[in-house]
């Protein structure tokens, strides 16, 4: 069957596959894991590293297969407003190496109800 570009599924960024844009990569058929130590700081503060992984297929336009990855650090803290999270974040893709000049910075926020 013939699968859009709208049906796809959109993953990549700070809560799914760090070192990527948001939503940058495109499948119709995927799996990510995810590998964190975190050395906790207090109650909601912690240091951490990551090493995130996919493996996915997109049969949209033209087959395509791959398993990109993501590697880095980062530090989430809290306040009385919510917990802000920065990574530091490289990834890799198809057969580029890895490339510092590439890696990415994400800023995220969870918000106490």
């Amino acid at each position: 069957p013939q699968v859009f570009q709208n049906e796809l599924y959109r993953f990549g960024g700070l809560n799914s596959l760090r070192g990527f844009n948001e939503d940058e990569l495109f499948a119709s058929t995927k799996f990510s894991t995810t590998v964190e130590y975190r050395f906790l700081v207090d109650k909601n503060s912690n240091a951490f590293v990551f090493y995130d992984q996919s493996f996915y297929e997109n049969r949209a336009i033209s087959y395509k297969k791959d398993h990109p990855f993501g590697i880095g650090a980062g530090f989430s803290f809290g306040t009385k407003l919510g917990i802000f999270t920065i990574s530091y974040a490289v990834g890799k893709q198809l057969s580029n190496p890895l490339d510092m000049r590439l890696s990415k910075i994400h800023f995220g926020y969870t918000a106490y109800f």
